[in-house]
């Protein structure tokens, strides 16, 4: 049989299905390229797509595009970075975008009523019970390098058993520290004075001199800060005290009893310099959470109208101020488990309302501390009570209505005695008792800091070249 050639070099794949060709050896021959239609696709950031073989009507594939220039950073100190990793840039270096800084062991034994307060961006304090030495209360400072810290030497201010904890920022150089002497049950306080890491302490002052628990305190002024405590030797009742402050010198004004029975599980915060909210279980009211405005003139106290805001037990609050106006109510939920719950009070003048709660975390939880970032937005740390490992989530409060992000572990190992607080716009340090109960810090980032993207590997000193989309 003769083989008809016709001019040409088509084949078969270069010819839609069903369609007959003629080219070379190839006569009368039936096409077999697939029909695959119109492609019209859209890509995310860094997502590839192939297109399949075939015969197309055409359409548009688009990717979303970040503005971005090509810029060269020295890497950070400490950092090894990959091409393609997320960065921020700090100081013109490059280091890259994290939740979660490195925890640093700031006491190597058992601690616990851990309270810290911020001395600047780069230092905190942290006071607590050291186990490990007679239970004696002892402070320590921490310096911060973006999410690095260096511990400083513990200094013991309190040469006995101490409980109770609580501690304040009076200027960049004087914190002042509550708490209860284990040995009588005295309420005590004592200046702390800060010299780059290096702690002094004033004389100690008795502010209570009857068996005082659940000790919180708050700074209202650079001279002036007020305490709240539950006396335990008339009925646990809620009272409140104004401390004043002449360099280490403390004086107290008259105390006010705020809650005639037993005001439990209690927080903290100041709206302003002379508006104080608390929280706290109301126990002659079957434990429900409840809240009072305290105003303060001078060394006066006088108490607002308590507010039931939740119908149940409200355990381990934490509050935080939102603005002059408004503070959110974290807690664990009694009614359902302790999942972790949360509501925004509003305050005029004296008189509060709840906003709708947001159960932001179903399961049990505890040990809450949580503390203001920017923009209305609030980060919650917390224990995880399943596993007892630490969790962090941030909320963002918006009129009275609260959306909340997604929770991340900063913790896997057990946690207890949280106190979290802000260093700036988006950093926090949480200092708790973690492994063996040792005293623990870390940082973590309320949301990830993205100034730009790696283009080549490269560690620490390095001169690498970087997309930055801060443009």
């Amino acid at each position: 049989m003769a083989v008809i050639i016709t001019p040409g070099d088509t084949n078969p794949s270069d010819v839609r299905v069903n369609k007959r060709f003629n080219a070379g050896a190839n006569y009368n021959a039936v096409g077999t390229m697939y029909e695959i239609g119109t492609i019209n696709k859209s890509l995310a950031i860094n997502e590839t797509y192939i297109i399949p073989e075939g015969h197309t009507d055409g359409g548009q594939v688009t990717q979303s595009g970040i503005s971005a220039i090509l810029g060269n950073y020295v890497i950070a100190t400490g950092e090894t970075i990959a091409a393609g990793d997320v960065v921020e840039f700090v100081n013109n270096q490059a280091k890259k975008s994290v939740n979660i800084g490195t925890s640093i062991v700031f006491e190597s034994a058992s601690i616990d009523y851990i309270s810290a307060t911020v001395i600047d961006s780069s230092r905190v304090l942290v006071a607590y019970r050291d186990v490990g030495n007679s239970y004696y209360g002892t402070a320590i400072v921490l310096t911060i390098f973006g999410t690095a810290i260096v511990a400083g030497t513990p200094f013991v201010f309190a040469s006995a058993m101490t409980n109770y904890i609580s501690a304040t920022t009076i200027d960049r150089n004087k914190i002042l520290v509550a708490y209860q002497n284990g040995s009588n049950y005295y309420g005590k306080s004592i200046v702390l004075t800060i010299s780059d890491t290096t702690i002094t302490a004033g004389t100690v002052f008795d502010f209570a001199t009857t068996n005082t628990t659940s000790i919180l305190v708050t700074t209202l002024d650079s001279s002036k800060v007020l305490v709240i405590y539950k006396n335990n030797s008339y009925s646990y009742r809620g009272t409140a005290i104004v401390l004043t402050i002449s360099g280490t010198t403390i004086t107290a004004g008259t105390s006010l009893i705020y809650e005639t029975s037993e005001a439990g599980n209690a927080s903290i915060t100041s709206l302003d310099n002379n508006k104080v909210l608390v929280a706290y279980e109301d126990g002659n009211n079957s434990s429900y959470g409840t809240a009072i405005v305290l105003t303060i003139s001078d060394t006066t106290i006088t108490a607002g109208t308590p507010l039931v805001f939740e119908n149940g037990r409200a355990n381990t609050i934490s509050l935080v101020t939102i603005d002059n106006t408004k503070a959110l109510a974290v807690y664990g939920e009694g009614n359902s488990n302790y999942y972790g719950k949360s509501i925004v009070l509003t305050i005029s003048d004296t008189t509060i309302t709840a906003g709708t709660p947001l159960v932001f975390e179903n399961a049990q939880v505890g040990w809450f501390s949580a503390t203001s970032l920017v923009n209305s937005k609030v980060l919650v740390t917390y224990r995880y009570n399943t596993g007892g490992y630490g969790k962090s989530i941030v909320l963002t409060v918006s009129g009275s209505t609260i959306t909340a992000g997604t929770a991340f572990v900063f913790e896997s190992n057990t946690v207890l005695y949280l106190s979290a607080k802000t260093l700036d716009s988006n950093r926090v340090l949480v200092a708790y008792s973690s492994t063996s109960n040792y005293g623990t810090a870390k940082i973590v980032v309320g949301e990830k800091v993205a100034h730009g993207v790696a283009i080549e590997s490269g560690t620490a000193g390095q001169t690498k070249q970087f997309y930055d989309w801060r443009v």
